[in-house]
Order: structure tokens, then sequence, then C-alpha cells
């Protein structure tokens, strides 16, 4: 039927195939007139709009046909590059427990396989931090699920029947645990602070300048980049981001987003891959009585 002819403008979509976060159009249109017959593009979606990019016209199918088929295979080759460095597997329903009559809000949960596209379905996309929405709660009408990836904090909705269930810690991949701790060190934690538009928390101090080799421990991070709020690049500054810390007691900083250390130096924010001294090893704590107004740790 007609009705069911997907469009994109006036050209007519004859094949597509969504890969990572795009779709690839082939499209025609023989009534063009200025006989550009063949067209493909690339298309962006939110929940309301769709957005073209990169779009080419021509008379000629070949040329139009090729680059179509280049696009795919380069954006193939990319998602074979990033899977490359995660973890094979699905999480099936046996390693979760049942969300039924329970609030999700602050759970790790798991995505079912099946309502993911195809290059996405493995458990690095299953498996999800739940902070929020609607669907989240038991009680509440809307089905809304909002969540972020344990493995970039990237930020994502789905809705409640998506869910396949609420991992069991003793099904927790190893990446999955260590990404749990830093999430627990995190959780509701006074201390910590964002700066550009990543989140940090002090945890030590370096050792003492005869037990250290910064030159073995500290390493650039092509990775680390900081922007505000609203996308634009901020220049990493010492002085910004320990004014942003608050305190003077640290050397050493872990990153929430990807849960790696760092120490603020003069020019760059490094990735620091030795030993640290905790906090609450600096110094032995003191025992004394509480003030009438003090509040209780």
């Amino acid at each position: 039927m007609a009705d069911d002819v997907r469009k994109i403008g006036e050209y007519k979509v004859t094949n597509a195939l969504h890969m990572g976060d795009k779709e690839y159009a082939l499209c025609e249109n023989m009534d063009d007139p200025h006989g550009l017959h063949y067209m493909t593009c690339i298309v962006r979606s939110n929940d309301f709009y769709e957005f073209y990019d990169e779009v080419l016209s021509s008379d000629n199918y070949l040329q139009i046909a090729k680059l179509f088929a280049d696009r795919i295979q380069t954006a193939i080759a990319e998602q074979i590059k990033e899977a490359e460095k995660h973890p094979a597997g699905l999480i099936t329903e046996d390693m979760c427990d049942s969300i039924r009559d329970k609030d999700l809000d602050g759970e790790i949960i798991v995505i079912k396989a099946n309502i993911l596209h195809p290059e996405y379905r493995s458990q690095v996309h299953q498996i999800v931090l739940c902070n929020g929405g609607n669907g989240a709660k038991v009680s509440a009408r809307g089905s809304a699920v909002y969540c972020e990836y344990l493995s970039d904090c990237r930020r994502t909705r789905f809705e409640r029947i998506d869910v396949l269930g609420i991992l069991k810690k003793e099904c927790y991949p190893e990446w999955v645990a260590e990404r749990a701790a830093v999430i627990h060190e995190f959780q509701k934690n006074p201390a910590v602070f964002e700066y550009g538009n990543k989140h940090f928390l002090g945890v030590g101090q370096l050792p003492p300048p005869k037990e250290r080799d910064l030159s073995r421990t500290l390493c650039y991070d092509p990775n680390i980049d900081f922007e505000t709020r609203n996308g634009d690049k901020v220049q990493y500054n010492r002085a910004d981001f320990l004014d942003a810390a608050g305190t003077s007691k640290c050397d050493v900083f872990r990153c929430y987003e990807n849960g790696k250390l760092y120490v603020p130096t003069e020019h760059e924010l490094f990735r620091y891959k030795g030993e640290y001294i905790a906090l609450e090893k600096q110094q032995p704590k003191r025992i004394r009585s509480k003030t009438h107004d003090e509040p209780e740790r």
C-alpha cells in the first residue's frame, strides 16, 4: 500500500540499515524535476524528529549505491572495533531477580536483548544503572525508566516493560563489579564535585617523595576531556580543578564517569596508575565528644 511507503522528502526509501547511533538510507525519486533520481543520506532521530545529514543525490544510481555501501562498511568496521573493547555474551533471565513489586531507582538492571538493535546486543549495552523515572516506581502510572550505561555513563531511557530484571550480585561480570564499587563510593558522598561536566572524588595522597616514581605512574589520557553543560569545550586548569574540589588534602582523585584515578598537575590532569595513601589512613582518628548541634555521621 502507498501509505506504507517510507519517504524522506520526495524520495522513497528503498534500502536502509541501522548501525550504531545512525541509520543509512538509499532512496529514489523517478519524478525528480532535476533528474537527480537517486539519493543517500545519514538519518539521526530522537523521540520526536528525524534529522538528515550528508545528503547526496545524483542521476547515477551506481555512484549513490557505492556511497551507501561504503558508509555502511565504515560504520560496521567502527562497531567491530568498539565491540572488541567489551566482553561478549548476553545476560539471561536466570541471572536476574524479578522486578515485580520492586522499585528500580539505584539498582543495576538488565535490558532485554531483543529490544536492542542487533549490533548492541551485548552485556555492555544490556546492563545499566537505573536513576529515576516514573517507570522505576512500583505504584507510578508512567513507564519511563531513566538509566545510565555503566561503561561510559551515557544517559538513556527505556520502558519498564523493556527491563529483564535486576542483575544478581553473584552474576556480576568482573567489569560490572568494578563499576559497582565506584558507584557505591560516589553515591550520596558530599565530597563529590563536578568539573568540566565530569564528577570527581578525592581518594588520597601520593606516597612520600622518596617512594614516588611519577615517571612510571603518570600518563596522558587522550580520552579525558571537559566541557560545559552546553557542550562547549573547557581547557583544563589546575587552580580551577582544586577550587572545585574544595580540599587541599588530596593529590589523587577518582573520576566517576570512567572509574580511573587522576593527579592534577600544573598543565595536565594525568592518569595515575600507582599506589596512594587513602584518606582514612592519612592520620589516626581522634575520639572526641560531639557538640549538641553536630549531626550523626
